[in-house]
């Protein structure tokens, strides 16, 4: 799903050195929205932490410290009203490059895949993330189009599958009502984690929340 999705592809940017003139924070947790810490640290705590380098006004590095041996990098660059971000890597059978663009209000992952380098890329799955919702729509045979934040106006009325997520918070814990549509058929699926104060962006990255009954 979303998560193991995000983490695969994260894993392989590289993690640039800090330079002395970067401004560097740690925090407990971000906010990937405004690409913002969360509950600032002065000293590194113990694993999980989130370390936020800021160069300029137009370049930003996001590093997830799961633990002491894993961590998930980030680099952003600051373009009109949006940041972006992209990096290419092997899947199990074909090349992919994500884009990812980030608003205040949503951020939109664009996955490409190539099998040929002699062949263009296919956009095969486009993410739209909303502070309560996150969808995927999926293009089976794949559509060739070039990267962009309004990708997604052109391309509504050929997604082959799609899935809807609604987040929810109350009392510390997280619900995710899932409905997945396949091939015309839908299915429903509701899973709850206690996650304290913490976001969907701890969870995501980090994999930490306990799994609970939803009723």
């Amino acid at each position: 799903m979303a998560l193991a999705f995000l983490v695969s592809c994260s894993s392989h940017e590289n993690h640039s050195p800090n330079t002395t003139n970067t401004k560097t924070e740690y925090f407990l947790d971000v906010n990937l929205f405004n690409l913002s810490g969360i509950n600032k640290i002065n000293n590194i705590p113990d694993y999980p932490y989130v370390e936020i380098q800021s160069p300029n006004d137009t370049t930003r590095t996001i590093i997830f410290y799961a633990t002491k041996d894993i961590s998930y990098t980030h680099k952003y660059k600051k373009l009109s009203n949006y940041w972006m971000r992209s990096f290419r890597f092997y899947g199990d059978t074909a090349w992919l490059t994500e884009f990812e663009y980030v608003y205040p209000d949503k951020i939109l992952s664009l996955t490409f895949s190539i099998t040929d380098r002699n062949e263009p890329y296919m956009l095969t799955t486009a993410t739209v993330l909303e502070s309560s919702h996150e969808t995927t729509y999926m293009f089976e045979k794949g559509i060739s189009v070039s990267p962009s934040p309004d990708v997604i106006k052109v391309i509504r009325n050929r997604i082959s599958d799609s899935t809807l997520r609604k987040i929810q918070f109350m009392n510390g814990i997280m619900s995710i009502d899932e409905n997945q549509i396949i091939d015309g058929k839908a299915t429903l699926q509701k899973e709850c984690y206690t996650i304290g104060d913490h976001s969907y962006f701890w969870w995501l990255y980090f994999g930490l929340g306990k799994e609970v009954s939803c009723n």
